[in-house]
C-alpha cells in the first residue's frame, strides 16, 4: 500500500512541476512542486486516521485542480482550464467550509443521533444551549442541551437501573478509556453517580489506525441540563 502512495506522490510531484514549467512558469513550477511533494510526503506516507482525512484531502484536491488546469493549458484549452479550476475549487471548498462552520451547522437531529449511539433517547422537546468543536488531530466536541424535568428524571432512573451502573466512588473522569487501554472494542458503557450529577461514559474503537470515540454524557441533578462530550485522542 505504501509503495502505491509513494508512486502517486512522485507522479503528482512530476506533473505539478513539469506542466507549468513547460509554459515558462519556472518559479511557480519549483514552488508548487516542492511544496506539494513535501506536504504530501509528511501527511500521506504515515497514514493516521483523522489527521490523514482532514489534511490529506484538501492537499490532494489542490493537486488535482492544479494539474487539471495546467494540463488543459498545455493542450491549448485555456478557457476550459479556468472553468474546470473554478468548478473543482467550489466543490473542494464545500466540505472544508462545512468543517469550519461545524459549530453553526449542528442541529437537534445531530444531537439525537450522538445520544442514540449511547442508548440515550430524549422523548420531550429540548433546546441546544451550546455547541463547540475544537482540535483537528485530537478532536473534542461538546454540546449542552436544555431538557425537560420529565426527561431528566426518566434518564436518571434509566442509568441507575442499567446493567452498566456501578457504585464505585473511586471512578475518575475518562477512567473508562484508561481501563480499556485504547484497544479495539465495540461500544462499552459505564454509568455512575455523584452528588450533583449522574453520568454515562462509553468507549468504541472499531478500526486500527483510527482514533477511538470516548463519550461522556452528564445529566445535572440541580437543573435540567444534559452535557455531551466526545474526545478523539
Amino acid at each position: 500500500m505504501q509503495g502505491y502512495i509513494i508512486f502517486g506522490i512522485l507522479v503528482i510531484a512530476v506533473l505539478s512541476f513539469w506542466l507549468p514549467y513547460r509554459q515558462g512558469k519556472k518559479q511557480l513550477a519549483f514552488t508548487v512542486g516542492i511544496l506539494l511533494t513535501t506536504f504530501m510526503s509528511l501527511i500521506f506516507i504515515p497514514i493516521e486516521g483523522i489527521f490523514f482525512l482532514f489534511l490529506g484531502f484538501p492537499i490532494l484536491f489542490f493537486a488535482v485542480i492544479f494539474i487539471s488546469y495546467w494540463t488543459l493549458i498545455n493542450l491549448g484549452f485555456k478557457k476550459a482550464g479556468k472553468v474546470i479550476a473554478v468548478t473543482l475549487t467550489i466543490l473542494a471548498s464545500i466540505p472544508i467550509l462545512a468543517f469550519v462552520l461545524e459549530d453553526y451547522l449542528f442541529f437537534k437531529s445531530d444531537a439525537k443521533s450522538l445520544l442514540k449511539d449511547n442508548e440515550i433517547v430524549l422523548v420531550d422537546k429540548f433546546s441546544i444551549k451550546a455547541n463547540e468543536v475544537s482540535g483537528m488531530r485530537d478532536m473534542y466536541h461538546k454540546f449542552e442541551l436544555q431538557i425537560t424535568e420529565n426527561d431528566k428524571n426518566r434518564l436518571v432512573n434509566q442509568l441507575r437501573q442499567s446493567g452498566y451502573f456501578t457504585t464505585d466512588t473511586t471512578i475518575q473522569e475518562y477512567n473508562l478509556q484508561n481501563e480499556l487501554e485504547r484497544g479495539l472494542s465495540k461500544r462499552v458503557f459505564k454509568d455512575y453517580e455523584r452528588i450533583d450529577f449522574i453520568r454515562r461514559e462509553s468507549y468504541e474503537k472499531l478500526k486500527q489506525g483510527y482514533k477511538p470515540d470516548f463519550d461522556i454524557i452528564t445529566i445535572s441533578k440541580n437543573d435540567n441540563k444534559l452535557t455531551f462530550e466526545r474526545v478523539n485522542d
